[in-house]
Formats: structure tokens, C-alpha cells, sequence
């Protein structure tokens, strides 16, 4: 909900990301909470989340909460 993040920084998550073929579950780490939404969208609250891919640390940036799984 816009306002009221349901994650904070450092929580554990599961999240799907979208490459634009398909979706992929991955695990990852909330390093930025984007609480009344981001530039262009301010319906959802967002996150920056850290993941690991091929062995390194990538931050993958605007994730909408909806697309967090518990």
C-alpha cells in the first residue's frame, strides 16, 4: 500500500523479475524502499533489492511490491 511499505531494508525476499520473456523467481536482499512510489508511477510502493546472478551481486532496481512473494 502507497505509504506503507510492507518490507524494510535488509528484509530477506523472494521476488519475480521480469525480463521481458518471462518471469523468474529469484532470492535477494530490500536495500531501498521506495515508499510513495518512483518517477512516473505512484500507485505502488517499490524496492531496490540485491540478488546474486552468475556469482555476483546485482541490484535490481524498481521492483513493485506486488511482484514480492513472502
Amino acid at each position: 500500500m502507497i505509504g506503507k511499505p510492507k518490507y524494510k531494508i535488509n528484509d530477506k525476499v523472494k521476488f519475480y523479475f521480469d525480463n521481458g520473456v518471462s518471469k523468474t523467481l529469484m532470492n535477494g536482499e530490500i536495500r531501498i524502499v521506495d515508499a510513495y512510489g518512483i518517477f512516473g508511477n505512484d500507485e505502488d510502493v517499490f524496492y531496490d533489492i540485491n540478488a546474486i546472478e552468475d556469482g555476483k551481486k546485482v541490484l535490481y532496481k524498481h521492483i513493485p511490491e506486488y511482484e514480492i512473494v513472502e
